[in-house]
């Protein structure tokens, strides 16, 4: 049985997480309106459209992608808002953080990482793994996590010539033609050449 002291001590430091958590939130929440300002500026001095932030409550977002339980565990996938935080939180910041030290053809990563499919598939696939291990597996769960599923995958996704190929951590570009819209073929010429 736990005594009073290691009981009370473990609630300050729950308290003082609860906290920190909030406080971060908030940081959050107030950099993601500067730089929606910041990039609806820029837009208005290039005349180019901004697409209007994905809206979220950043405290809850941030909760929801760090406070998980084992019953909570599904294959359903995660709001967008969740992602979001998700990705901004344990993601984001490495991955940034290699593509600014990359020359010109180095990683790459897009702060605008859900208008590419491709990259939000991948990254919906890493959170899942990251929830369904960290409450399934032994302690070594984070090791496999980061061998088998993140690395793997972020490499792909900051490639030079990945998704984010034209996109760099402070910009975001659509590709001109999105793969898969090909022209269709003549109709008069056969499937297979003879």
């Amino acid at each position: 049985m736990a005594t009073p002291n290691l009981l009370n001590t473990l609630e300050a430091d729950v308290l003082e997480l609860r906290i920190a958590v909030k406080r971060l939130a908030k940081r959050v929440e107030h950099n993601s309106t500067s730089l929606d300002d910041v990039e609806q500026a820029l837009a208005d001095l290039t005349g180019t459209v901004v697409p209007p932030p994905v809206p979220y409550d950043a405290a809850t977002a941030l909760h929801e992608a760090l406070v998980i339980r084992p019953e909570q565990v599904s294959p359903q996938a995660p709001t967008l808002e969740v992602l979001h935080a998700w990705v901004g939180l344990l993601i984001a910041p490495m991955a940034c953080a290699s593509a600014a030290a990359g020359r010109r053809r180095g990683p790459r990563w897009c702060r605008r990482w859900w208008e590419h499919p491709d990259a939000a598939e991948r990254l919906e696939a890493i959170y899942r793994t990251y929830q369904r291990l960290r409450v399934e597996e032994d302690d070594t769960w984070l090791s496999v996590f980061i061998r088998d599923h993140r690395d793997p995958h972020l490499r792909e996704l900051t490639d030079p010539y990945g998704p984010f190929q034209f996109c760099t951590p402070k910009r975001h570009k659509q590709i001109a033609d999105t793969p898969g819209q090909d022209e269709l073929p003549p109709l008069a010429q056969p499937a297979i050449p003879q």
